[in-house]
């Protein structure tokens, strides 16, 4: 499975997107774990729990969703499934963020 992802998301590398991945659980460490090009590619990792925002997360600083208000996403990897939903939700709805999502429900376009 993680082979198949790593040639996806090597595309987007190609293309010069920016990548936000969104969740610092366990699907979050084996994605990074066992995809060489994930690391690459991705410019920020955001958590909504504020017990993690701030703290390093495989070299990243993981940081607060209201600070992608403030920048450019291209595409945003949800690595979660118990709040995938609500957090498909709040990128649409409460961040209005404009953004391909990439979730274990499939891939969704945020156009606002």
């Amino acid at each position: 499975m993680y082979s198949v992802f790593d040639l996806y998301i090597k595309s987007y590398i190609e293309k010069n997107k920016k990548v936000v991945l969104w969740g610092t659980g366990i699907i979050s460490q084996n994605l990074l774990e066992k995809s060489s090009n994930l690391k690459k590619l991705i410019s920020t990792v955001i958590d909504s729990n504020s017990d993690r925002q701030e703290l390093n997360f495989f070299n990243f600083r993981i940081k607060s969703p209201i600070s992608l208000k403030q920048s450019e996403v291209d595409i945003i990897i949800v690595a979660s499934i118990a709040f995938v939903d609500d957090i498909i939700y709040d990128i649409i709805n409460n961040y209005r963020i404009k953004a391909t999502i990439i979730s274990c429900k499939g891939i969704i376009q945020s156009n606002l």
